[in-house]
């Protein structure tokens, strides 16, 4: 069921936690985004980049390597 958070900037578990789960699938669909969290494709990925860069992970975490990836994918012009 959709979770909807009001703030998600008080929220990087879960927006980390959706990343986790869906980086293997190129980070969840615009709607599986809108459903979780009420929230754009363009949002999610602007809010978990800034979770990326704001908080520290342990350097043989590959999840966050790739989740970087994804991250850049989907945030770049040519993304659909």
């Amino acid at each position: 069921m959709a979770k909807a958070h009001d703030n998600l900037d008080d929220q990087p578990a879960d927006i980390l936690g959706f990343a986790r789960r869906w980086y293997p699938f190129g980070g969840g669909s615009a709607e599986d985004i809108l459903l979780e969290f009420g929230i754009t494709e363009h949002e999610y990925f602007r809010r978990l980049g800034a979770v990326l860069d704001t908080q520290s992970f342990d350097p043989r975490d590959r999840d966050i390597d790739a989740i970087r990836v994804v991250v850049a994918a989907r945030q770049s012009p040519n993304a659909q």
